[in-house]
């Protein structure tokens, strides 16, 4: 039997993640009949590496390189919790998130920013100052 098949109305099939509603309809003549059915395209899984995960202080924001597989993904990174850029020595968690409709992935690890001679205890904080001083 001839059948045209639709996916969310389009006779194209989808490639991108999302659900879609398949509906099959027979076009051949003196036969009738239909049927309807969700089509569900999982996320996929994408690899995330992390580089530069050991650097040297100097006073300026240190990040993380971040590749992914496929390349070129969308991703957010949070430095302890947060989107700003650490500055001062010490560890700090990194937690990387694929930021792409069609992929998914989090991958965790840590940034270490060594002390170094331009960091004296007199200049240099493990923690910001304070507003108040």
């Amino acid at each position: 039997l001839a059948v045209e098949v639709t996916y969310g109305g389009s006779t194209d099939a989808p490639v991108n993640a999302g659900t879609y509603a398949v509906v099959a309809t027979v076009t051949e003549a003196n036969h009738v009949g239909a049927a309807t059915a969700p089509l569900t395209i999982e996320q996929a899984v994408a690899a995330i590496t992390l580089s530069k995960q050991i650097q040297s202080y100097d006073g300026q924001p240190k990040a993380v390189d971040v590749a992914t597989t496929p390349g070129g993904l969308s991703v957010n990174v949070a430095y302890d919790d947060a989107p700003a850029l650490p500055i001062f020595p010490g560890d700090h968690a990194v937690t990387v998130t694929v930021a792409d409709p069609n992929y998914q992935g989090t991958v965790t690890g840590s940034l270490s920013i060594l002390t170094t001679a331009a960091c004296r205890p007199c200049r240099c904080r493990a923690t910001p100052p304070s507003a108040a001083g």
